[in-house]
């Protein structure tokens, strides 16, 4: 037997020749305990987008000299740094203490979703380890959150019908969808002159344009106005676009005064002076018109046979 803390070889015996002449000696060299496990905890890739799931893989290796018993495990998530205190993995296939003989293997599963609020460059580490005979032997494996790169723009007028000569308000709305910051955002609507560079756009952040346009002949029809927002990341064109319709009346043109009009009007401002205004009696003003006209026929008559004589 060996002394404590000590292993016999495995080839533990031995073929010896005693002589009654002779001392025989024989020197056993115990092996010392070296309890030993390998601890290995991997991802099935290193950059996640928001949404998307960790896989990870444990395996422990009794890489030792002895067989070891009573093996436990700890798993410890944490978030850039800081430790999940709420959301701790759950090791798939581990119940509880296990064994492991020289050279034996166990393998365990966890996973962890990507959360979609999770910011560009967010790091997860997890970290196992396993404890046997009061010794510790760990492994951990960090991955990050991939940037995404995304713009949406919403543009809206305030109202959808009008006509030659009417102003429409737009506004447009440029938002950045991403996980991560985006740098020197173009907006540019070339029906209403906008040229703007936004110099950075947060995550989740919005900015807003107002502009006003005044409707034209040329506009009849379907008015269609378009916003463009466009970006560059990692050297990648980032862009995205808005539009809204309106629908443009024809133009109304008065109808050319014809001559019946006309003359009808003439009639009217006539038969209006003739209803004389200062007596508003249309009987009386029509009988001292004919009065006229008869005295002057009468005045004519006597001037022509004067004339004669």
């Amino acid at each position: 037997a060996a002394p404590a803390g000590y292993l016999l070889p495995e080839e533990n015996q031995w073929t010896v020749s005693i002589k009654d002449t002779e001392d025989v000696k024989l020197q056993i060299e115990n092996t010392a305990e070296h309890p030993s496990l390998l601890v290995e905890k991997t991802a099935d890739k290193d950059q996640y987008l928001p949404g998307e799931t960790i896989n990870y893989t444990i395996t422990v290796t009794n890489d030792g000299n002895m067989p070891l018993e009573g093996i436990t495990l700890t798993d410890v998530f944490s978030k850039n740094e800081d430790v999940v205190v709420d959301g701790q993995l759950a090791i798939e296939g581990y119940d509880g203490p296990f064994n492991l003989d020289i050279n034996e293997t166990a393998t365990f599963t966890s996973s962890y979703v990507v959360p979609e609020t999770d910011l560009a460059d967010t790091t997860y580490t997890n970290t196992v380890e396993a404890t046997a005979r009061d010794i510790i032997w760990g492994a951990d494996v960090t991955v990050v959150v991939d940037p995404t790169y995304a713009l949406t723009v919403d543009k809206t007028a305030d109202k959808d019908q009008a006509e030659v000569g009417d102003t429409v308000t737009y506004t447009i709305k440029v938002t950045n969808t991403g996980n991560k910051a985006l740098e020197n955002v173009k907006v540019v609507d070339e029906m209403v002159n906008l040229n703007e560079t936004v110099e950075r756009l947060g995550v989740n952040e919005t900015v807003t344009f107002t502009e006003e346009y005044t409707v034209t002949s040329a506009d009849v029809g379907k008015l269609v106005n378009i916003a463009l927002a466009t970006a560059m990341a990692d050297d990648e064109a980032i862009s995205a676009e808005g539009d809204v319709i309106i629908n443009v009346a024809e133009e109304v043109i008065p109808p050319a005064a014809d001559e019946p009009t006309q003359l009808k009007d003439t009639v009217n401002k006539v038969y209006q002076w003739i209803t004389n205004p200062k007596t508003g009696e249309e009987a009386t003003n029509i009988l001292l018109i004919a009065a006229a006209f008869l005295l002057a026929g009468l005045g004519l008559y006597f001037y022509r046979r004067k004339a004669k004589h």
